[in-house]
């Protein structure tokens, strides 16, 4: 038995050392590695460069190689004769006659398009759009993943405030329990008053059942978000966060965000979102270029060079 209670005390000091401490910035920081959406929007990103890219791409003249090779052998028998050159008759003998010709060709070939109707360009344009849009939309996904981390962090330290006053309330119920059922025995109060603070006494164990579960709950939604494995164990800095507020911090608060107008006005210039969508009304205009450059004529140059 006492090996057994060693042991575990051994395993839980060892959980308790690989344990990591989760503060507020550490949150952050990795939300904004592991976060499903923000990695979404981080590749949506990098597809934007490729395909600008490929737009300017199509703007430079396109330039062909092509090159062959080939070799033919023949071999032949010739059989021995005669032949008359000037009225004398000449004896050949026979033999065996090998030819053999090489043949190869190299060619280069360049085009390029000097109009189709501004498609080009506008494909471009539209890329580049998309491309500002991608880019807007990754830095409003790492804004909203930091507000969210704020939050989920946030309603951990509440749960756990909370668990604390349901901790102590239950002490004090059955403080109040003990108090009272001694009454009861020397006579000092009713039965009913003892029956009655059981009640309560069992709906404050209640009360803490279901604070323990809001607090694993609020736990794991914040490593669900923060897409941490679910092997890793994370304990939450409650420490870091002040549980009290002082009043006078409301004024200057109030007091920089009492221009309606001018928040409006900020967030119209500044809100990524709103910014993208701009984005994304130039990148569907530049669509609209693309498809009527289909009812235009093209005009482009070409040139090859071959030689064999």
């Amino acid at each position: 038995m006492k090996r057994l209670i060693a042991l575990i005390l051994v395993v839980a000091s060892v959980a308790s050392a690989q344990q990591k401490t989760l503060s507020l910035q550490a949150a952050v920081d990795i939300a904004l590695q592991r976060n499903v959406s923000v990695v979404t929007a981080q590749n949506s990103y990098e597809a934007s460069q490729s395909s600008t890219q490929a737009a300017m791409g199509a703007l430079l003249p396109s330039l062909d190689a092509s090159g062959g090779f080939s070799r033919s052998q023949n071999w032949r028998n010739t059989p021995a004769g005669t032949t008359v050159v000037n009225g004398i008759p000449i004896d050949y003998p026979g033999g065996n006659t090998f030819s053999a010709s090489n043949n190869w060709s190299a060619g280069v070939s360049s085009r390029v398009t000097l109009f189709n109707g501004f498609a080009n360009t506008s494909n471009l344009s539209r890329a580049r759009s998309n491309e500002s849009a991608s880019r807007l939309n990754l830095s409003r996904a790492q804004q909203t993943a930091v507000y969210q981390t704020h939050q989920l962090y946030l309603n951990v330290v509440r749960t756990y405030q909370l668990l604390k006053v349901s901790e102590e309330n239950l002490k004090r119920s059955k403080r109040q329990l003990e108090r009272i059922t001694e009454s009861n025995k020397v006579g000092a109060v009713a039965l009913a008053d003892v029956y009655r603070q059981q009640v309560q006494a069992g709906s404050d164990e209640l009360a803490l059942i279901q604070a323990q579960s809001n607090f694993e709950k609020s736990k794991a939604d914040l490593n669900a978000f923060l897409g941490v494995d679910a092997g890793e164990d994370y304990a939450v800095d409650i420490t870091a966060v002040p549980d009290k507020i002082d009043t006078t911090e409301f004024a200057p608060l109030n007091q920089q965000f009492a221009d309606y107008d001018a928040l409006v006005r900020t967030g119209l210039e500044n809100r990524p979102d709103y910014l993208a969508s701009q984005e994304s009304f130039q990148s569907a205009d530049a669509s609209v270029t693309i498809a009527r450059a289909g009812h235009l004529p093209s005009v482009s140059l070409s040139g090859s060079y071959g030689y064999g």
